[in-house]
């Protein structure tokens, strides 16, 4: 089933409302170190299959691919920058550095949303696809070969998070 196309200004405030979320930033930090899975595809592929969106597998694929593409030659370069940055803390300009990296990182990974939401509403502009569909979270989490039982008690979390009256939008 399509859907009205994603709003980027929407998703990054949901977004960066989930990641507020002590557990929630936890389990997908812990998942980012693990399993190597992104953080914004977490919480966006949570926040559409919340939505009752569906995507076909070849679809979420391509994003993946397009996704891990731009991190490894953005995002994942100013990150490990800033990782390695830690090594140097008796620098003069320290903490002014840190921070250009840390705004840096958010800046890249606004593009990393943009990147995703552009994508998917390319799918969702396009025909039903004629393959199964899936839901988008519950397919991350098997790519990544998550454990079922933290993958479900995200979900409840996420679930619960969404379901607040400050996750609604307004009308």
């Amino acid at each position: 089933m399509n859907k009205l196309s994603l709003d980027k200004a929407q998703i990054w405030q949901q977004v960066c409302a989930l990641y507020q979320n002590n557990s929630v930033q936890k389990i997908c930090l812990n998942w980012q170190e693990q399993h190597q899975a992104n953080v914004n595809l977490i919480l966006i592929l949570s926040w559409l299959e919340y939505k009752s969106y569906r995507f076909s597998e070849p679809q979420l694929t391509q994003l993946l691919i397009k996704l891990n593409e731009f991190n490894q030659h953005t995002t994942g370069l100013i990150r490990q920058a800033r990782f390695n940055w830690r090594n140097y803390q008796t620098e003069a300009d320290y903490q002014t550095i840190k921070q250009a990296l840390l705004t840096a990182e958010l800046m890249f990974e606004q593009q990393e949303q943009a990147l995703i939401i552009d994508t998917l509403n390319q799918y969702l502009a396009s025909p039903t696809p004629t393959t199964k569909t899936l839901a988008p979270f519950n397919w991350y989490a098997q790519t990544l070969k998550l454990n079922l039982t933290d993958s479900t008690e995200f979900e409840s979390i996420i679930g619960k998070q969404l379901s607040l009256p400050s996750h609604q939008p307004s009308q």
